[in-house]
């Protein structure tokens, strides 16, 4: 099992294949990661056009191979960490992100996530957040939490860990999903806080244990906070927020998104919240909309999918 997946984990590495793509072709043609690899390159060339890829994937064979080398160091750091890794096949795999179009293969958790964090909701927002914003992010957090909800969030400055720490309040269960790895924590001041969430929830990236935070697994990072949750809640967020990647793809993944109302909608905080709302967005005061929402649309674990859920048209995300 350990062989297979250091196998699916290295594939994984590889760019210019898609995680939906490895998946289906160890479901559909191969038994396994390992049986994808000894294929022969007339084989490969039938699900394959890149010889270059074709090359990357039998190079795996070779035990001085980099991508193998440093999927072997990860898994190592792993085990010293008491970091579980779960791939795509495995049981402790979240339900919820084996929905997305190109779910991740592998995640690396600390911690655990249990089958009633289905229920539960993504709150992001400014990492310069008003009083009022940070305010607002760590009740509502604490107040989904005390009705059952799970928080999901990234664990960056401002709204996020005001939400994190409100679900912790009332001994809540919250997940922070890391753009960097569990071992670099991002920002490094958030490195008790995350520790303090591996005990009663989860830490999960993507990342290998050590690898430092980049842009775009700061985008990974929001794509796993919207599939993790039933829906989205913005608190805050100016123009140029990166939280504008979550909106995406929440809209692409067919979830509710929840918008703050601001006080002062002509403050640049503002901009996110108001885009939202302007948009088709649900507006909300305080946690007991959002309850409110998922009674009235019977929203939960067992009822979303057969929800019409409302999608935001975001005309802003290509300034994101």
């Amino acid at each position: 099992m350990q062989d297979e997946k250091k196998f699916l984990i290295a594939l994984g590495r590889i760019s210019g294949i898609s995680s939906r793509k490895i998946i289906n072709l160890i479901q559909k043609k191969f038994d396994s990661a390992f049986d994808l690899i000894q294929a022969s390159e007339e084989e490969l060339s039938k699900f394959f056009r890149r010889r270059a890829v074709i090359s990357r994937i039998k190079s795996l064979l070779k035990e001085s191979d980099l991508a193998l080398e440093e999927t072997l160091q990860a898994l190592e750091v792993a085990k010293e960490h008491s970091i579980h890794v779960h791939t795509y096949f495995d049981k402790e795999y979240p339900a919820s992100l084996k929905k997305l179009d190109d779910p991740p293969l592998y995640l690396f958790i600390k911690g655990q996530i249990l089958p009633q964090d289905e229920n539960s909701f993504s709150i992001i927002g400014s990492r310069n957040p008003t009083l009022h914003g940070r305010l607002k992010a760590r009740e509502i957090a604490r107040d989904l939490a005390m009705a059952g909800y799970t928080i999901v969030s990234g664990l960056a400055r401002g709204i996020d860990t005001e939400a994190h720490v409100g679900a912790m309040e009332e001994g809540g269960r919250t997940i922070a999903v890391l753009g960097s790895g569990i071992i670099a924590i991002y920002p490094p001041e958030n490195s008790e806080l995350a520790e303090d969430i591996s005990k009663s929830g989860a830490i999960i990236s993507e990342s290998f244990p050590e690898e430092r935070v980049k842009k775009w697994t700061l985008q990974k990072r929001n794509k796993l906070n919207s599939g993790l949750s039933m829906g989205s809640i913005f608190i805050e967020g100016n123009q140029k927020s990166g939280t504008q990647w979550q909106i995406k793809y929440s809209k692409k993944q067919g979830k509710v998104i929840f918008a703050l109302q601001p006080p002062d909608p002509s403050r640049s905080p503002a901009f996110i919240p108001q885009m939202i709302l302007k948009n088709g967005g649900v507006p909300i005061k305080g946690a007991k909309d959002i309850i409110a929402y998922c009674r009235d649309h019977h929203l939960s674990i067992k009822s979303r999918n057969k929800v019409s859920l409302i999608i935001v048209q975001n005309n802003h995300q290509q300034g994101a």
